[in-house]
Formats: C-alpha cells, sequence, structure tokens
C-alpha cells in the first residue's frame, strides 16, 4: 500500500506524530507525480484514521485526474508537476504524506489572510490543535520553521497557492507555543490595515538573560538569568505576557511569571501583562496598546480612519478560526 496524504490529511497526520514524540522518515523521489501508483479505495479504507488524527474526509494525492477517486469521504488532489526529492514524508509503512509548504498551498487556496498566517504560526509553533482534542491542543514539536518554508517555496516557484503561503510568510514567526499566543502576536503585530497595533512580529518565547540578584557574603551581586517571555519586541524594547487560565491554573505558575516579569525590567525590557478578560475586551487591550506605544516610542501613535473598526473585525475573526479552526476544511 502506497498512499500520499495530502492538504488537511497530512498536516493531521504528521502533528499526530509529533504529539507522540515521533518524526516522519524523509523518502527519496525521482521522476513526475505521474510516476506515484493511484491508491485503490480499499487501501484508503486500511488507513487507521483515529491513529493519525484524520477527519471524517481524507485528503489524498493523485498523479492524475483520471486516478481521482469520487467518493463521499475523499478528496483527491492532482500533483501534475515534478515531485522533488524532499517532497515526501513517511508517517507510516506504506503511508506517505506531503511537506507541510505543499499541504499549506493546497488549503491556502481555501483561505483568507489572517486564517494563512494563523496555520504557519502553527505549522511553526510548538503547539497542535489537531492533537488536542476539542477545544484544546497538544504540546509538539514543530512542524517547520519560517526560514525552512520560505525555501522550500523558493524551490517550487510554480506551486499553486504558493504565493498565498508566501504573502502571509511575511507576517509569520517560529515559537508559538498556543492559540492564544497566535492571536496576540496577531492582533499587536499585523499592520494597522488589517486591525493590529502594528507593532510588527514579535519574537516568541525566546530566551533573554534579564538581571536577578543573588547573595555573596550578605552582599547582593547581581547575575543574569535565562528568561522567555512570550512575545518581545527587541528592538523596541519590550514584552508581552499572556496570562490564560491552562498556563495559571496555580499560585506558583503566577508567581513564576510575576517574578520572570520583575527581572526582565532590570534587563531594560518593559514587560506588560495580559489576562484572557483583558484579550476579550477590546477598550482594555487598546489601553494596553497606548501603555505599550508610550514605553516603546514615547508617545501615543495616531491611528488612521477606520481602525478601530478593523481592530474589532480581527479580534471577532481570531476568536472565530480558534472556534472553527483549519480542520474545518478536513
Amino acid at each position: 500500500m502506497t498512499v500520499v496524504l495530502a492538504h488537511a490529511s497530512a498536516l493531521q497526520a504528521l502533528q499526530h506524530l509529533a504529539a507522540r514524540g515521533e518524526k516522519p522518515r524523509p523518502v527519496s523521489v525521482s521522476g513526475a507525480y505521474g510516476t506515484l501508483k493511484a491508491p485503490s479505495l480499499s487501501e484508503i479504507a486500511g488507513i487507521d484514521r483515529a491513529v493519525l488524527g484524520i477527519g471524517k474526509r481524507i485528503h489524498i494525492a493523485v498523479p492524475s485526474r483520471e486516478a481521482a477517486i469520487r467518493r463521499s469521504g475523499v478528496a483527491s488532489h492532482v500533483l501534475a508537476r515534478p515531485l522533488p526529492r524532499w517532497a515526501l514524508l513517511c508517517v507510516d509503512p506504506g503511508l506517505l504524506c506531503l511537506h507541510p509548504i505543499i499541504a499549506a498551498a493546497q488549503m491556502a487556496q481555501r483561505l483568507d489572510l489572517v486564517e494563512r498566517i494563523s496555520l504557519l504560526y502553527e505549522i511553526c509553533g510548538t503547539y497542535a490543535t489537531s492533537a488536542g482534542g476539542r477545544n484544546s491542543y497538544a504540546e509538539v514539536k514543530p512542524l517547520a520553521s519560517v526560514r525552512t518554508l520560505t525555501r522550500a517555496r523558493e524551490r517550487l516557484p510554480e506551486l499553486r497557492g504558493g504565493a498565498l503561503v508566501a504573502d502571509a510568510l511575511r507576517f509569520a514567526t517560529d515559537g508559538a507555543a498556543s492559540p492564544a499566543e497566535t492571536e496576540m502576536a496577531l492582533r499587536f503585530g499585523l499592520p494597522r490595515r488589517l486591525g493590529g497595533y502594528a507593532f510588527g512580529v514579535p519574537v516568541l518565547n525566546r530566551e533573554i538573560r534579564a538581571g536577578s540578584f543573588r547573595y555573596a557574603d550578605g552582599t547582593p551581586v547581581r547575575k543574569g538569568q535565562p528568561r522567555k517571555p512570550d512575545l518581545t519586541w527587541p528592538e523596541l524594547s519590550i514584552a508581552l505576557d499572556y496570562h490564560g487560565e491552562r498556563s495559571h491554573q496555580t499560585f506558583k505558575q503566577v508567581d513564576h511569571d510575576l517574578r520572570r516579569t520583575n527581572e526582565l525590567q532590570i534587563s531594560g525590557i518593559t514587560c506588560f501583562t495580559l489576562t484572557r478578560h483583558q484579550a476579550s475586551d477590546c477598550l482594555a487591550t487598546d489601553r494596553l496598546a497606548y501603555q505599550m506605544q508610550k514605553a516603546a516610542f514615547g508617545r501615543i501613535r495616531r491611528y488612521p480612519p477606520g481602525f478601530y473598526a478593523a481592530r474589532l473585525d480581527l479580534a471577532a475573526r481570531l476568536l472565530q478560526i480558534r472556534q472553527r479552526n483549519w480542520q474545518r476544511l478536513a
């Protein structure tokens, strides 16, 4: 059996493999897509969808239109151009899937810009919504990075949907640890025309040598400690920590983040805090953005007409994306 998973099914399989701490194996491919064997219905029926986290519809790659399987619950995607050697990954014996850049390009054709950016944050992040159950997510190793996706896109200039992915990659970054971090990165980082506060693409969960003190012979001595703010804009010397319910269920977790915030101040990074309740209140988020602007630029920047309606639309759009997710395409 040799079936090639495509579109959303490819990402679901890769995420579930990552959730188990396993890596897909590269497959050496030469020649054209047409050299691949067209799968049969019996081969597709033999796939354990539950183990791979594949939804009711399974997306497969086929070598030609004639090989497309026209059955309920099966979506065929024709791959009509030569296949690079790195484009297939083995997730199970006899079962392959497309590289994330190709799967993302296939999905991008049915996603708007904000959805595409959110999808890339998840592909390049350390969480997987398809592997965590309803309204949840699992912690995984990233499927790719912005750099590897960009390089892969450049090596596939004629990839259908590739231009849409390239456009979204301008606003993407690595290291998002949760859907909430992705939402905050977009709300604070995107340009004002898209409803963001225009602080630029942040650095996520990157270690910063923060200042702290220890005592030597009764004398306080400064000693740097590595700290990881959720979102950081190093060139602006500001950071933002998101306090969600999942990661702040105990006082110990809250205390850890408060200590981290205080130590970052010593290192010259002004760290702000945003809670889930504040994030759901656009006026509270506005006030926080003003405070961040004051710290970063020394003044509050003016926003163009229509911005406040745009930022409401963006917040509502991100909430809708979290509730529906990209898996609705499966």
